[in-house]
């Protein structure tokens, strides 16, 4: 056993509390991993609706960018499903999941279950923010299981491609030839719902031909699509 190990218990020894809190988070890291592809709700509705009220507050007053919607001009029926197809991805599709998490939560217009990347549920405590409103994995296992359980659905088509060529000064979407969400809509029945986020491209500063360069190089030997930004 080397020393910096030896430390390090010794550290943890002294830190009871912390020792059974971090003990605590893991049993419940790894059982609250199967509602990553569930299709359900995951947690008590109200502190979901606090949390989509608080994120929608910090985006309207602290980053300034209030929110502004134009909901269907039809009522959509409780229970019919939908196929949410939104764009775009923007540098980190802040706007999307700090203000759109309040329309899935509240049902307005309709609850769905947003598809995001796997990688995400990997890290702690955000992913239990992205699991509180509602989001899943965006695998196609994941989902098939949330459309065939009889939910609502919302896919970013342009993903990751979309994403490494971001660019605040315009508005772009990207689609990939296999169109996969529209498979998935035909295979289940399920009418597209189409969604434009105005301002999620304008949520970060992007920095041109050299910062998508960058991005594109990373993702090629790093397989992570890290955007640089400012703002």
């Amino acid at each position: 056993m080397t020393s910096s190990t030896i430390l390090l218990l010794e550290a943890l020894a002294r830190r009871p509390a912390l020792v059974g809190a971090l003990s605590l988070y893991t049993c419940f890291y790894v059982a609250a991993g199967r509602a990553i592809t569930r299709p359900a709700p995951f947690g008590p509705r109200w502190l979901a609706a606090l949390v989509a009220r608080l994120l929608t507050w910090v985006m309207r007053v602290v980053a300034r960018c209030p929110l502004t919607c134009a909901l269907p001009d039809e009522t959509i029926p409780p229970g019919k499903q939908h196929v949410v197809v939104w764009h775009p991805h923007g540098s980190y599709t802040a706007m999307c999941f700090m203000h759109c998490a309040q329309f899935t939560v509240q049902a307005s217009p309709l609850t769905w279950y947003p598809g995001v990347a796997p990688l995400l549920f990997r890290l702690p405590l955000f992913r239990e923010l992205l699991l509180l409103v509602n989001a899943r994995s965006v695998a196609a296992r994941s989902l098939e299981g949330l459309c065939a359980a009889g939910l609502s659905v919302g896919v970013q088509p342009g993903g990751i491609p979309e994403q490494l060529v971001a660019d605040h000064t315009r508005e772009l979407a990207v689609f990939s030839r296999r169109l996969g969400f529209v498979r998935l809509a035909m295979r289940h029945g399920m009418p597209l719902l189409p969604v434009y986020i105005f301002g999620e491209s304008q949520a970060y500063t992007t920095l041109g031909d050299g910062g998508r360069a960058l991005s594109a190089w990373c993702f090629k030997w790093l397989r992570g699509p890290p955007v640089p930004v400012l703002g």
